[in-house]
């Protein structure tokens, strides 16, 4: 799943330093999802909410627990997430009546616009961005439309520039089953996955690493690609720790 765009996550984490964690397990476990309907999207994210509104429907992702909700549309078919808004649980409180709802306003001025060739200033990023939200709005999720083209074009615009200024850290291993354990409200000892709750307790501890096996399974429950569990760096050591193992 491609996800656009990333800077409001990343200045949401310099306000709420507790949501960085969160956020880049979500991203991780998003970017290698291939999610094809709701149903297997919420297999992986269980406190996920399809939220209706005027023509277009919104996705809503709990982040750190209760805390922060991230709200996005996505396009299934032709696997784009496009981020809308992250806010405490109080500002979406507020703005859930408001702004969501109204939120699928047709573009203004659908004429002609200068084309976006490159984005090389956060001005530029940041016009791209609104006029790619606008479009979404009104096109949805119809790649027919020869307009979604446009679609196409700035959300690849939009990914290079995130890469290079407004990527997150990527989330370990441990990172990500402590998001998993929280959307599915498991403890230690609901990984059998994993083994016993010493064992997971290990690992959540960074004493231990996963093994291939651990790893198969927990993306088997979760729906999840197995390279969600691998911090970068990690998979050569996990090799050569399967290699020994073998020998």
């Amino acid at each position: 799943m491609h996800v656009i765009s990333q800077k409001a996550l990343r200045e949401f984490t310099k306000e709420h330093a507790d949501a960085a964690a969160p956020l880049s397990a979500w991203l991780k476990l998003m970017r290698r999802g291939r999610f094809r309907s709701f149903a297997e999207l919420k297999r992986t994210f269980a406190s996920v909410d399809l939220v209706p509104t005027k023509g277009r429907d919104f996705h809503v992702f709990n982040i750190g627990g209760n805390k922060y909700r991230l709200v996005a549309a996505i396009h299934f078919n032709t696997q784009r997430l496009f981020v809308r808004h992250i806010l405490t649980h109080p500002e979406y409180r507020k703005v859930k009546k408001m702004k969501l709802r109204t939120a699928a306003k047709p573009m203004k001025n659908p004429g002609p616009r200068e084309p976006f060739l490159a984005i090389r200033t956060e001005r530029e990023y940041d016009a791209a961005v609104e006029r790619l939200n606008s479009l979404v709005n009104e096109l949805g999720d119809n790649p027919k439309d020869p307009r979604y083209r446009l679609i196409e074009t700035l959300s690849v615009l939009i990914g290079a520039y995130d890469r290079e200024h407004h990527s997150l850290p990527e989330a370990s291993s441990i990172e990500v089953i402590r998001f998993l354990m929280e959307e599915h409200g498991l403890t230690q000892k609901d990984l059998p996955e994993i083994g016993s709750q010493g064992v997971v307790s290990e690992i959540l501890a960074g004493r231990r690493a996963l093994n291939v096996r651990q790893i198969q399974t927990l993306a088997a429950r979760f729906g999840v690609d197995p390279g969600a569990f691998l911090t970068m760096g990690g998979g050569a050591r996990l090799a050569r720790r399967e290699r020994h193992s073998v020998a």
